[in-house]
C-alpha cells in the first residue's frame, strides 16, 4: 500500500492538536460566557454598547434578543491562535530530542521554542475560562513570554553576524539564529494579542473581578513604566 501524503498527516495533526482542543474548551465554557453576557446586558457592559438607551435599559433584553452565546470574538481568535502556534511544540520537541540523542548540542537551544509553544497552548486553554484566576494566569504567561522572547529578538541580528564568522557553522548557524529571532517576533505579537484579549475578557466580568485581572501586568514592569513615561510626556 502506498504511503499517505504528508498533507494527510499535517491535517490530522491540526485536527488533533488545534481544532478538537479548541472546540472542546470553547463549548465547555460557553454557558459561563453566556451567563456573564446576560448579567452585563442587564446592567450595562461591552455587549450592550451598540444597543443602549438613555434609560440605561438594554434593548437586547427589552426586545427579547438573546445576548452573545460565547466569548468575545477577540478572545476566541486569540485562543485559536494560541492553539495553532502551541501545536508546534510536538514536532519541535521531537526534533530537539532527536538532535540531543544524536549528540548535537543545538538541540538544547531548540528546546526553548518548544517550551514557549507549550506555554502558548496552555494560555489559549485558560483564556477561554471566564474567571479571574484563569485570566490572570494568561496575563502572567504573556509577561513571561515577553521576558523570554524580547532578548532573543533583539540579539538575533548581531548574533547572526557573530555566528557567520565561524566557517563550520556559517550557514546553519545563521539560519538557526534568524529563525529563532523571527519566532521571537511572532511570540511578541501573540503576547500583544493575549494582552488585548484578556482585557476584553476582563470587561465581561463583574467590575471588581475585572479590575483584579487588569491589575495583573501583561508586560514586564519596566516596560510598563517606560510606556507610562512616554504617555505622560505626550
Amino acid at each position: 500500500m502506498a504511503p499517505l501524503p504528508a498533507i494527510v498527516y499535517l491535517l490530522a495533526g491540526v485536527l488533533l492538536l488545534v481544532v478538537l482542543p479548541y472546540s472542546a474548551f470553547e463549548r465547555r465554557h460557553r454557558a459561563a460566557w453566556r451567563k456573564l453576557a446576560t448579567r452585563r446586558a442587564a446592567r450595562g457592559g461591552p455587549y450592550r454598547r451598540s444597543c443602549e438607551r438613555s434609560e440605561h435599559v438594554s434593548v437586547s433584553l427589552l426586545l427579547g434578543v438573546d445576548p452573545p452565546k460565547s466569548a468575545p470574538l477577540i478572545v476566541r481568535a486569540a485562543a485559536l491562535s494560541c492553539f495553532s502556534l502551541g501545536a508546534g511544540c510536538v514536532p519541535v520537541s521531537a526534533i530537539a530530542l532527536s538532535m540531543i540523542v544524536l549528540g548535537d548540542a543545538i538541540g538544547i537551544a531548540v528546546l526553548i521554542p518548544a517550551l514557549v509553544l507549550l506555554r502558548l497552548w496552555g494560555a489559549g486553554m485558560r483564556l477561554l475560562e471566564p474567571d479571574v484566576d484563569s485570566l490572570r494566569s494568561v496575563r502572567t504567561a504573556a509577561r513571561w513570554l515577553v521576558h523570554a522572547s524580547l532578548p532573543l529578538a533583539l540579539a538575533s541580528v548581531p548574533l547572526s553576524f557573530f555566528v557567520g564568522v565561524f566557517p563550520a557553522a556559517q550557514r546553519e548557524g545563521v539560519m538557526l539564529v534568524l529563525a529563532l529571532g523571527a519566532f521571537s517576533l511572532l511570540c511578541l505579537a501573540e503576547c500583544a494579542l493575549l494582552a488585548r484579549a484578556s482585557s476584553a475578557a476582563a470587561r465581561c466580568l463583574p467590575d471588581e473581578a475585572g479590575d483584579r485581572v487588569r491589575r495583573t501586568l501583561a508586560i514586564p514592569a519596566w516596560m510598563h513604566r517606560v510606556i507610562a513615561r512616554k504617555l505622560v510626556r505626550t
